[in-house]
Order: C-alpha cells, then sequence, then structure tokens
C-alpha cells in the first residue's frame, strides 16, 4: 500500500490520510481507504479528500466507489 497523502495539524501531527493499493492478479485490484483520527470525519473534509483521492490515483473514481464507514455505537479509550 501506498500512503498518497496526510493531513497534517499545527501540532505537526496527522489527522488524515489517503491510503491506495494495487494488486494485478487475473485482474486489476484497487483498493483505497480515507483514514481519520477522529470517529466522525466533518463532511467537508471527507468531501475535500475524496475528491484529492481522485486526482492522485487517475481513473480510480474515489468519490463513487469509495463509501464512508459509519463509526457510531463504538467504544473508544
Amino acid at each position: 500500500y501506498w500512503v498518497m497523502h496526510v493531513d497534517v495539524n499545527s501540532q505537526g501531527l496527522y489527522d488524515n490520510a489517503i491510503v491506495w493499493s494495487c494488486e494485478s492478479v487475473v485482474v486489476n485490484l484497487e483498493w483505497m481507504w480515507i483514514l481519520s483520527r477522529v470517529p466522525n470525519m466533518p463532511q467537508s473534509t471527507y468531501k475535500r479528500l475524496t475528491t484529492l483521492a481522485a486526482q492522485l490515483v487517475p481513473g480510480y473514481d474515489a468519490p463513487n466507489k469509495l463509501i464512508q464507514t459509519v463509526q457510531s455505537n463504538c467504544t473508544y479509550q
């Protein structure tokens, strides 16, 4: 996998990341993840990152292929 992009906050830590992987077996398999440090990413951030992901990986329709995971009813420490 490749870390394609990270958002760095004012403290120098990453808040969000775009990760992509591909593998060619019999067919070309592609995976992409938008990762966040917070359970509920603002929709504006998600939209910005999916748009950026589509630019970083030409031909991968990130805004339509990615499914945002709902992180509700989870216990975090």
